[in-house]
Order: C-alpha cells, then structure tokens, then sequence
C-alpha cells in the first residue's frame, strides 16, 4: 500500500483513491510508463475526474463506469484541463498515454 500511494503521488491521486477499483491500475500504468510526462498529466486529469465525479459514488469496476462519465471525461473535463498544443505531436502523445484506460473501459476488463 506504502509503495502505491507513493506512486499515485506522482499524479497527485487523492488519497481515497488509493482504495478504489481503479487505484492498482492507474498505479501499474504509471510505473509501466514511469517517465512520460504525457502519461502523468493524462493520469492527474483522470484521477482528478474520478474523485470529482465518482468520490461519494464510485463505481466497482471499469464496466460499471456509466457513459456518461466517459463522454463527460473526453467533452469536458480533458478540453478543460490539458494543454492544448499548435504541436500536433504533443497532442498525438498525450492521447497515445490515453489508449491502456480506453481498453480498461471494454466490458471484458472486469475488475
């Protein structure tokens, strides 16, 4: 537990995430991609959308995460948060750190 609060540090993570469904894999993505920048940015944006929307109702599973938190997170919350870049590269590597939490949300990814 010690060692996965100090890593969903990084992303500045609430701290009641850590017990959360989605803690161990945010955590395994960051240490999987450990020095992207992208990938820690696109993780504090979604962190943050997750204890902003789903603190006092989170879901158990990536499959019982409803549509409209998805829609919400993509139409609003991203367009409000990240960096938007003239530089289509760094736009293209942020949502490239984005792909492992797109197959998270398939039905077949169960926990």
């Amino acid at each position: 537990m010690l060692e996965k609060l100090q890593v969903c540090s990084q992303f500045d993570m609430r701290y009641r995430g850590l017990f959360e469904f989605y803690s161990d894999d945010l955590a395994a993505y960051k240490r999987k991609k450990a020095s992207g920048k992208y990938a820690t940015e696109f993780l504090r944006i979604l962190a943050k959308h997750f204890t902003d929307n789903l603190e006092d109702n989170c879901p158990s599973s990536w499959k019982a995460c409803q549509p409209q938190f998805w829609e919400e997170l993509i139409h609003c919350t991203f367009p409000q948060r990240m960096i938007i870049s003239t530089k289509q590269k760094r736009n293209r590597e942020f949502f490239t750190a984005a792909q492992p939490v797109r197959s998270m949300a398939r039905p077949e990814h169960g926990h």
